[in-house]
This record gives C-alpha cells, sequence and structure tokens, in this order.
C-alpha cells in the first residue's frame, strides 16, 4: 500500500492520518480526552502492567486487573496465542476540563477499524464505565476500556489510531431516486430502493469513486424541501426535525408541571426517525433503514461529517 508523508501527517489510500508526536500518549477530541494508561502482560499473579513509555505504572496495573477481574462484556478469559507476545492495552476517556473545548460539538468517536490490507493489531475486549455526579447535577463519566493484541517476539512498539468524526453546519439534500449524485468530488449512486413488510424505506448507497476519504455523512429521510424528519405526529405521520424537537420540550415542560402540581407524569419518549450513515472509504454497498413509509420521503438530506484519524505512536511492548 502506497503512503505520502506529510509534515506530521501520513496519509494511507487517501485517507489522512495525523501523528502526535513521541512520547505524547493522548490527544483531545471536541469533548473528551484519550489517553493511553499503558500495557501489560500476563502473569500467574494477574496482570503484570507498565506506561506507555515502558516505565513502571501504579495507575495502570490497577487498572488492567480490575478489567480483568470484572468487566462489563461478560468476558471472563482471553484467548493467547502461542508463541507469540499476548499484550493489552488500556485506554482511558474522560472529560476535558481545559478552556479551548468546543460547545457546541456534533462529532462521533472511537478506535479506527483497519480497512482490508491495513494492519492493526489491538482488539477491543472490554469497558468499564464510572460516572460522578456533580453537586449541580452534571455528572462526568470515565471510560476504561481493555484492547486485546498477539505480536511477534521481536516486536517492541506499538500505535493505537483513533477516528474523530466532526459534522459541520454543512448539508446536502438528493432526490429519493436510483442513480449517481456527487457530494465534494466523490460519486456514489443509489443502487436500490425497497420496502419491508413495516413499510420501513430501505436504501442501499454504494461509493463509486473516491477524492476525499475524509467524508463521511449523516443521512435522514427529508420532506419535498429537503427538510430533514426528526419525529411523528400523533397520526404516525412523519414531522420534520424542528417541529419535533418542540414537540418534545412542550410535552417536558408539562410533564415537569404535573410533577410540581402533585399529578402523575404521563410523559413517554417520542419515537425519533432512524438516521442512516455512510462511510466514503467503506466501497461495499450500504444498506440503510429509515423507519419511514417510502410514499412520505421525497429527499435524503446528508450532514456531511469530515473524519480525522490520530495516530499515538511508540507505545512500548515491554517494560523497561
Amino acid at each position: 500500500m502506497k503512503s505520502v508523508f506529510l509534515i506530521g501527517s501520513v496519509v494511507v489510500a487517501g485517507l489522512e492520518f495525523l501523528q502526535i508526536p513521541k512520547r505524547s500518549y493522548f490527544l483531545n477530541t471536541p469533548q473528551n480526552r484519550i489517553e493511553i494508561i499503558g500495557v501489560c502482560k500476563f502473569a500467574d499473579s494477574g496482570a503484570v502492567c507498565w506506561g506507555p513509555n515502558g516505565d513502571p505504572s501504579d495507575e495502570a496495573t490497577k487498572a488492567g486487573n480490575q478489567l480483568l477481574t470484572k468487566n462489563d462484556n461478560g468476558h471472563s478469559e482471553i484467548r493467547l496465542a502461542f508463541n507469540r507476545k499476548n499484550r493489552l492495552l488500556l485506554v482511558k476517556e474522560s472529560p476535558r476540563t481545559d478552556e479551548e473545548r468546543p460547545y457546541p460539538f456534533n462529532y462521533t468517536g472511537g478506535k479506527y477499524e483497519a480497512n482490508s490490507g491495513e494492519s492493526d493489531h489491538w482488539i477491543h475486549f472490554c469497558s468499564r464505565e464510572a460516572v460522578t455526579w456533580n453537586s449541580d447535577q452534571s455528572f462526568e463519566k470515565i471510560t476504561h476500556s481493555l484492547y486485546v493484541g498477539k505480536f511477534s517476539k521481536q516486536e517492541t512498539q506499538s500505535s493505537f489510531r483513533y477516528q474523530v468524526t466532526n459534522f459541520d453546519s454543512k448539508k446536502v439534500d438528493i432526490p429519493l431516486r436510483l442513480g449517481t449524485f456527487r457530494v465534494e468530488g466523490n460519486t456514489y449512486s443509489i443502487l436500490k430502493l425497497t420496502s419491508d413488510s413495516s413499510r420501513a424505506t430501505l436504501v442501499t448507497i454504494a461509493t463509486k469513486s473516491i477524492k476525499n476519504s475524509n467524508l463521511t455523512f449523516q443521512i435522514s429521510p427529508a420532506d419535498e424541501s429537503g427538510e430533514a424528519y426528526g419525529g411523528f405526529d400523533i397520526n404516525g405521520s412523519p414531522i420534520v426535525e424542528s417541529e419535533a424537537q418542540n414537540r418534545i420540550y412542550d410535552t417536558v415542560q408539562q410533564s415537569i408541571k404535573d410533577q410540581m402540581a402533585g399529578k402523575k407524569s404521563t410523559w413517554t419518549p417520542p419515537m425519533t426517525v432512524t438516521k442512516g450513515y455512510l462511510d466514503s472509504n467503506i466501497l461495499i454497498p450500504t444498506t440503510i433503514r429509515f423507519n419511514v413509509d417510502r410514499s412520505k420521503i421525497s429527499r435524503l438530506s446528508l450532514l456531511v461529517g469530515r473524519r480525522t484519524v490520530t495516530v499515538i505512536e511508540s507505545i512500548k511492548l515491554d517494560p523497561k
């Protein structure tokens, strides 16, 4: 696979990878701080852990053994590879506290999953969340995640890639019909339109050609003007997002008034319109299911997302 090296970044198959400076084992997303806590190996007494730079780390040892003892996925065993260097990677996700944190924000984040032909040693095993409530009734959530990796005896370090997709305010709407459409130089094709037994609409979309692999889309069914649907009225007909949000606000306010008056609240969460996601870097067709009748959908509304993959390098696979 051809790689083009830039200052502070690498481009692989058109997708840009930003490289964190060596010995900086964290990155900031718009909302959270992602930090490599350490690496562990197995021993008779449990996990023996060290920091990402190879130094001893009590924090890594404590977190690693806690995750192995009890984890949210219900796993109790990790399969070890014979004649390989079996390692565990500890990743901590916590809220950013610095003043530079942007707000409002609209983004998704998570470990970058390698495509065919790319090397990716770390596989997610389990996660544990800890929630702390503040005096103003807000809360902070810290997540520790454990990843499993199997390496050759000769390998001494590895890397971890984290993907953040920022959705900007740019929206593109297209007619819901078979055929091609283009966004920022990329060409896509709607291959199939069907309905299932519940009258939901199934749309199959494929990427045909790519100039910008960093593009992703959040896709919503829309009305004739291209405004995305966000919910349903009392008759089950779809309504646009702004109207759906106003209805939710009104019903929540009424529920609060009822509770203050000693009445039993009858509020229930309203049904929302399902959305779909399209990744330009995935070349196989993607089928999206919208819980809206085909006859009610005139267009599709695409919220444009721009992806960045950050690489944390020089993670030591052995202690000093």
